[in-house]
């Protein structure tokens, strides 16, 4: 054992305990190396000291773990436990324990993957690595070494056929381009290769980077230490990395997996690997497949890969994961590795995030279109989509743009305007029986100007039927289709309202999001629907037309207007030609502002009326006549020659009329909305 006196300012004379084994070797690959790297002048108060030494005589306990082979090599950083450490020192402060390399022998089932790409320069002081030469959980090994630096931490390493260990107290830097990382030592020395000192390790030897990283948990600066080379096991082992979370990108976009590893004491040794995600609609797949591996289940949620370990980790290197389209949210892939009776496990928390097909405005939303079981309350999805709200200025009963028999809902503060005393809103908006559109032509070309005259009786006689407002109906806006539910989510943004209507209305906060929906549009065919909307506001009156932010079309066709206990509100709508439809509001607490995007968002809507813990709204749908299906503002995905095209695009999708069990139904997983900036 070796000890060290320092004197600290004070002259105070202290001991820093070192653990040093016999099995050290400078020069040889094979040997075991654990080095107390702390720089830091003693000059702290004695409870500095103290703290310094229980760290020490703690990484004696993880240096024994390390040493047998036992010490956990999971790759998130964790705080060391040891049943076997006295109670003073379980006790007191915590070391806290990182794997970089990990335990996986470098020349056994490993190969060396850090080569000098030139050869090591002493009078410089630096060498040269590909930065990108070695990953643990989707990040290489030069951002965590640099990660542990920033914390104060000197870090050890040594060259393959360098005269001595090197320490590393500078953050690495990175060449963007090349990816060439430039590693500067403390003392240029530890480059050389013999006794000339201008000589520096040959290009092509490896770099000894380091294994795990223990240091104090409270500051790394008084203690921290670093284990290189682990000791060859006595048995054959094997190991599967896989990090406890990692980011994809969703909405059927092709994901590289960088992040799952299988290592053995035995490149030859052979192996089965399973990999599954919980979403049965994913799909794994390897790009490329090495001689000797035998691979099933490519492009579905169960993939299997046999073969040798050295072959299964060459084919890892192009696995890629693929949500399904329209799908974000949480998934979950899980591994299983299996040489003879050996197994190893993993999972990995997906987080999926959404696909906004290029808008950076505005929050996605997924909806599930499926089958809602009445017995069971079950809802099983048949397809997933990715809608992206509408973003406006207008307020969300302006947007709908209704013309009433008294009133026009077109002012964007949310103000209705009455027509004047004895006029008819004729002079307004078109007969909804004599309205027809050409989809041929844009809305200019359909909308013509209106010229009244009066009827023998002194009557308002309208002479157009294309004016783009339509009686009991909204505003004509682009999208809309025959013989379809057209819905979609609407964001206001930005408001023209004044400081004080602002704050009345609170429709950039709690009344910041709002359903559309529309039941038909500008043909000559009727329609019918009958539906349940739940998890909504309770006590909130549709038909209000004080409201700026509510709106039912025809008031007797929603019993009750005014949202009940139970969250649900009951629909049974018939129209002769015009559209019929509403606006329901998604009102948010004022829990629901988030500090990190300073704006409320919908994820944090909380509407649970039944208090049964799920706060999605559904759509039921109970019956319909004289309608096809769905018409969805939601994410399209192409694929072409070049790649893929992202939009935001109307998409259609069919009821599947006559087969009531087939696609009727709609849940919006409200709780797992983003957003898309």
């Amino acid at each position: 054992m070796l000890t060290r006196i320092q004197k600290t300012e004070s002259g105070i004379s202290l001991v820093e305990l070192v653990v040093a084994v016999a099995l050290l070797s400078m020069v040889s690959l094979a040997a075991i190396q654990l080095m107390n790297m702390t720089q830091k002048t003693l000059v702290e108060p004695q409870t500095k000291l103290d703290q310094q030494l229980r760290s020490e005589a703690i990484a004696s306990y993880i240096y024994k773990d390390f040493a047998r082979g036992d010490l956990d090599d999971a790759i998130v950083s964790r705080v060391y436990t040891n049943a076997d450490m006295p109670e003073d020192l379980r006790l007191s402060g915590a070391v806290t324990v990182v794997s970089l390399y990990g335990k996986a022998n470098r020349f056994s089932g490993v190969d060396p993957r850090c080569p000098l790409l030139e050869p090591a320069n002493p009078a410089i002081g630096s060498f040269q690595m590909s930065a990108t030469c070695i990953s643990r959980g989707g990040q290489t090994i030069v951002q965590q070494m640099n990660d542990l630096i920033a914390k104060g931490i000197v870090l050890t390493t040594g060259l393959q056929g360098g005269i001595g260990r090197c320490s590393i107290s500078q953050a690495i830097t990175v060449d963007p381009v090349t990816n060439i990382a430039t590693v500067k030592v403390d003392d240029p020395n530890c480059l050389r290769s013999g006794a000339d000192r201008t000589v520096g390790v040959p290009k092509g030897n490896q770099v000894l980077l380091p294994r795990f990283v223990a240091y104090d948990s409270k500051d790394p600066r008084i203690f921290h230490t670093t284990m290189i080379e682990p000791p060859n096991p006595d048995s054959p082992g094997i190991g599967l990395e896989m990090p406890d979370e990692y980011r994809m990108n969703g909405g059927g976009v092709e994901n590289a997996v960088s992040f799952v590893d299988a290592v053995s004491t035995d490149p030859s040794e052979i192996v089965t690997l399973h990999l599954e995600t919980a979403e049965i609609k994913s799909e794994l797949d390897v790009m490329t497949i090495p001689a000797g591996v035998v691979v099933t289940g490519s492009q579905s949620a169960k993939l299997n890969l046999s073969g040798s370990m050295l072959g299964v980790r060459q084919a890892l290197q192009t696995l890629q994961y693929r949500s399904p389209d329209g799908f974000f949210g949480i998934d979950h892939l899980s591994g299983k590795l299996q040489a003879a009776s050996l197994l190893r496990t993993g999972k990995t928390r997906l987080d999926v995030r959404a696909n906004c097909g290029g808008q950076t405005c505005g929050t996605a939303l997924r909806f599930d279109i499926g089958v809602f079981d009445n017995a069971t309350g079950k809802f099983t999805r048949t397809r997933y989509l990715t809608s992206v709200s509408v973003c406006g200025s207008e307020l969300p009963s302006t947007y709908y743009g209704y013309c009433g028999t008294k009133y026009r809902f077109d002012r964007p503060d949310g103000q209705l305007t009455r027509y004047p005393s004895g006029v008819s809103p004729l002079q307004y908006c078109s007969l909804a029986n004599q309205l027809t559109y050409d989809y041929s032509k844009t809305l200019q070309e359909n909308t013509r100007i209106i010229h009244s005259r009066t009827d023998a009786n002194g009557n308002p006689k309208l002479e157009t039927q294309n004016f783009p407002f339509v009686l009991y109906s909204p505003i004509f806006r682009g999208f809309q289709r025959p013989n379809r539910v057209n819905v979609y989510l609407y964001e206001q943004t930005s408001t023209p309202l004044t400081t004080l209507e602002e704050k009345r209305f609170k429709s950039l906060t709690n009344n910041r999001f709002s359903l559309i929906f529309q039941f038909d549009t500008f043909d000559a065919s009727h329609g019918k629907i009958k539906f349940t909307l739940n998890n909504i506001e309770q006590d909130r009156n549709l038909a209000n037309r004080a409201d700026p932010f509510t709106f039912l079309d025809d008031p007797n066709d929603f019993k009750p207007n005014t949202i009940g206990a139970n969250g649900t509100l009951t629909a049974e709508v018939e129209w002769k030609k015009p559209n019929d439809g509403m606006v329901v509001p998604l009102k948010l607490p004022d829990s629901a502002f988030d500090n990190t995007t300073n704006l409320f968002e919908l994820k944090h809507y909380s509407q649970d009326p039944d208090g049964d813990g799920n706060v999605n709204p559904n759509l039921q749908m109970r019956s319909w006549e004289g309608l096809d299906g769905w018409n969805i503002r939601s994410t399209k995905i192409e694929k072409t020659p070049t790649g893929t095209r992202d939009s935001v695009e109307w998409q259609l999708f069919d009821f599947n009329q006559g087969q009531a069990d087939q696609q009727t139904d709609l849940q919006l997983v409200i709780n797992k909305a983003q957003r898309c900036s």
